[in-house]
């Protein structure tokens, strides 16, 4: 065989460049291939909770957000055939955030944007407050002249 043999034109536009390198080099391309998941804010006010995530390209009957226990799950699925029937794309990511333990489950709220941002909003319980002081009664013991203690209480 010529070493020009296999120059790589046989492979162009079915293997992705670079596909028959190291397996270190694979794996770092596929890591940045696969990171492309959709971008989320999470924010953290003393009175909410909020989550804001990239949905674009999902319509709203192609995404779910749903509580578990102390967490919300965004789920969105996407599936576009080809009209010709030769294939399809699907798009697909599974999004899981903890809630704070001051947030209840039932009070999360989502709303999509026209500009495809997923708001998910919850408001967080305000901490009981207990006051700092308060009176505190005495109670007086008296004996009467059989020696059986009787109580009564004196308010100041």
């Amino acid at each position: 065989f010529d070493g020009n043999d296999f120059d790589g034109t046989f492979f162009d536009g079915i293997v992705p460049v670079g596909f028959f390198g190291r397996p270190e080099d694979r794996r770092s391309s596929f890591k940045a291939s696969s990171s492309k998941c959709p971008a989320s804010e999470v924010s953290l006010t003393p009175d909410n909770f909020a989550l804001r995530l990239d949905v674009r390209g999902f319509v709203p009957e192609e995404i779910s957000v749903k509580t578990v226990g102390n967490s919300v799950e965004v789920h969105a699925r996407h599936e576009e055939k080809d009209p010709e029937g030769r294939g399809f794309v699907m798009r697909e990511f599974r999004r899981k955030y903890t809630l704070p333990d001051d947030v209840d489950p039932e009070s999360v709220t989502s709303q999509l944007t026209g500009r495809g941002l997923l708001a998910v909003e919850a408001p967080r319980k305000k901490a009981e407050t207990t006051p700092l002081s308060h009176t505190v009664p005495i109670s007086v013991e008296h004996t009467s002249s059989n020696d059986v203690p009787s109580t009564s209480q004196e308010s100041s």
